[in-house]
């Protein structure tokens, strides 16, 4: 983790670039395209930044939404324009289709953000992340197994073109997907390991964990937790106003607003169902027996957040 004082370096972690190693393995090919930290060593940190972190899947777009809301920020065109996900690392290919993702011009949009509050959005693990103390972080965390159904939904939403500039294969079955994916993260990162890594944070004042099954079950007290986190005293209006505007049934009719801006989705289909227990109608037990086999291997801090939504004390 680093401090505020640190400086950040590039592509230092796992499922970064072409060619590195991580604990001396190779990294897959297909981890090539997601994240590259190399971007965070141009974030000078401001009071009132606000970052929103997960692995994926877990409910980070509906907190993007919330958070800006909060704070009293509209999203005029798209949610990227204001808050945006800076540390994407577009492969060769992507880059070239995807001129928006590089280097230079995610530092010229850094730019252009206000200076407070700054609202970004990350899906680094902790130890590749500069940590300041004076941002605070949303951190995001989702049952395991329905992170499996969403993160195979999100797969199967890929165009042919974000296939093939992700060099990524036709979704297969669910449960070969799921077989794979809850070992070592194909085709994505590991999601487990990715939450263990922002565990350490967890007593730190400015983080704040939130769980999407806590979110579903009681949206007006969860979204009252985080305002609370960022220090803004809301009426009871406001916050009804924000419950609504937040639902799942208004921002799937708004969705365009929260499509990433290219054409890596299918229409329609970057907001899904947007519900819990989603694994109970999927599952087979012998995908039931392999998650649990893998729960074990967490420490039981991790597991039981994972699994309930409640920290150990």
């Amino acid at each position: 983790m680093s401090s505020a004082q640190g400086v950040v370096t590039a592509a230092t972690g796992p499922y970064l670039e072409k060619g590195r190693t991580v604990k001396g393995e190779p990294v897959p090919a297909q981890f090539h395209f997601h994240w590259d930290n190399a971007i965070w060593a141009h974030v000078e940190p401001n009071d009132g930044d606000i970052v929103v972190a997960s692995a994926y899947k877990s409910g980070t777009t509906w907190t993007q939404n919330i958070a800006l809301k909060i704070m009293g920020q509209d999203i005029e065109t798209n949610l990227n324009d204001v808050f945006p996900w800076i540390d994407m690392d577009p492969c060769d290919k992507i880059e070239k289709r995807l001129p928006f993702n590089t280097l230079e011009a995610k530092k010229e949009q850094l730019s252009q953000l206000p200076s407070s509050p700054r609202f970004l959005k990350t899906h680094l693990d902790l130890e590749n992340l500069p940590f300041f103390d004076n941002v605070k972080y949303i951190y995001l965390s989702r049952n395991v197994k329905d992170v499996g159904c969403s993160i195979y939904s999100h797969y199967c939403s890929f165009t042919d073109m974000a296939l093939e500039l992700m060099n990524l294969p036709k979704p297969p079955s669910f449960e070969e997907f799921f077989t794979r994916w809850v070992q070592d993260g194909y085709p994505f990162w590991p999601y487990q390991a990715h939450v263990a890594s922002w565990m350490q944070a967890k007593d730190k004042p400015n983080v704040l964990f939130v769980h999407y099954d806590k979110m579903k079950k009681d949206p007006r007290g969860e979204i009252a937790r985080i305002a609370t986190f960022l220090e803004q005293d809301l009426s009871d209006e406001r916050l009804d106003e924000i419950v609504k505007a937040t639902s799942f049934e208004t921002m799937k009719a708004q969705q365009e607003v929260f499509e990433p801006p290219s054409a890596f989705f299918k229409q329609g289909k970057f907001i899904n169902k947007g519900k819990s227990g989603a694994w109970k109608d999927q599952f087979t037990e012998a995908m039931i027996t392999e998650h649990e086999q893998e729960l074990q291997k967490l420490s039981p801090e991790v597991a039981k957040w994972l699994e309930t939504g409640e920290m150990e004390e």
